[in-house]
């Protein structure tokens, strides 16, 4: 069961990029260029918050319980098919990220010998 859990956690970009795709059909190069661009770097950044909200962990340091919910919640409006809503929670995420990386970067990786 453990490797189960681990292999759903690995696989999660394959469960939500269908529904990202049903609920916009940019993504599928139905659309403008602007908009195919858009929706598909919007799928990007869908891919990176679920991974990081799914597996709690970036760069050996855990991510706090209320901050794994609110990327799920970035998830869950980046699927969401309104511009100002995915830009919206795209920027949050983007910020949330930010935060993350500055935070791991200032704590020590610990050596294993």
């Amino acid at each position: 069961m453990v490797i189960a859990v681990y292999a759903v956690k690995q696989g999660i970009a394959g469960f939500i990029l269908p529904f990202y795709f049903v609920f916009n059909p940019a993504v599928l190069g139905l659309g403008s260029t602007i908009e195919v661009i858009s929706a598909t770097l919007i799928g990007i950044v869908l891919v990176v918050v679920a991974c990081l909200a799914v597996h709690g962990w970036m760069a050996q340091v855990r991510i706090a319980a209320w901050l794994r919910l609110g990327l799920v919640a970035c998830a869950i409006a980046l699927m969401y098919p309104r511009p100002e809503i995915q830009y919206a929670a795209a920027a949050l995420a983007a910020v949330t990220y930010i935060f993350l990386h500055l935070r791991t970067r200032s704590t020590p990786v610990k050596q294993v010998h």
